[in-house]
């Protein structure tokens, strides 16, 4: 295969809301832990939809949170003492390709699951460079050599039909091929997309999203955007292992101290 050119790449033109359909070897359970210590979105954002909870983990990973604030104009210190606390903590921040199972406004998601398996079929966005989507996975890559896995960049939305594959990132042994876009590389995408509808009828039942809508589906984006939006905010169950923060918690002590 032969691995495309800078000029190639450029040439190619994502759209709003791509999807990325992603499928590799499972990862350990103790690599999917370090995965998403590294890269979950919390540690960029440090907000979600539950500030109780996430003040409560904030205090046990030693995270600067605002309640710590004597006077408002502190706030620019904060966000000081937050980058350094990203940079000791070993954060991995990237721009599309993202893991979100700590904390969002919406069900958890990410190309790297607790349980270790890769997959992924849900939109990146907005309007991304296919650069910057490139660089994600060079990055991730990098940092995570035991990975090896494929994302495919599509046309369009995972809600709209007819969608063709632009590029297929290989990522393997800590770098990365891109070449043209192609399914091939995903054999199981059926069984993927289909273990994601389920976990998203499964969630609906369970009261993580009350409105019983796929994720990433044109209903559930419709819903999300009109007003009637307060089943899409609910509480969602947390699906990070209490021992994997507690572990997070003693390499905190660890880091900045017991204070």
């Amino acid at each position: 295969m032969r691995n495309l050119t800078d000029s190639e790449l450029t040439q190619i033109e994502l759209p709003k809301w791509p999807q990325m359909i992603v499928t590799g070897k499972a990862v350990t359970t103790d690599q999917a832990c370090e995965i998403i210590r590294k890269t979950d979105l919390f540690f960029e954002i440090f907000a979600g939809n539950n500030q109780e909870e996430l003040d409560l983990l904030s205090r046990r990973l030693r995270i600067p949170c605002l309640s710590q604030l004597v006077f408002p104009r502190d706030i620019f210190k904060l966000y000081g003492s937050r980058e350094t606390w990203r940079s000791v903590w070993g954060s991995l921040p990237t721009s599309y390709v993202q893991n979100s199972w700590i904390s969002d406004n919406g069900p958890p998601y990410g190309w790297c699951r607790p349980d270790g398996k890769i997959q992924y079929t849900g939109n990146i966005g907005k309007w991304p460079e296919i650069e910057e989507v490139v660089e994600d996975w060079r990055r991730l890559a990098n940092g995570f050599p035991y990975l090896h896995l494929v994302a495919t960049l599509m046309s369009g939305g995972s809600w709209e039909d007819s969608t063709r594959p632009l590029l297929s990132i290989l990522v393997e042994a800590g770098h990365i091929q891109t070449v043209t876009g192609s399914l091939e590389f995903h054999p199981d995408r059926e069984q993927v997309q289909t273990e994601a509808q389920a976990e998203a009828q499964a969630e609906a039942s369970e009261g993580w999203r009350g409105d019983g809508l796929l994720y990433g589906s044109k209903a559930y984006w419709h819903t999300l955007y009109t007003s009637d939006r307060s089943a899409l905010n609910r509480r969602i169950p947390a699906v990070i292992p209490e021992e994997w923060i507690a572990l997070w918690e003693q390499r905190a002590i660890g880091l900045f101290g017991s204070g």
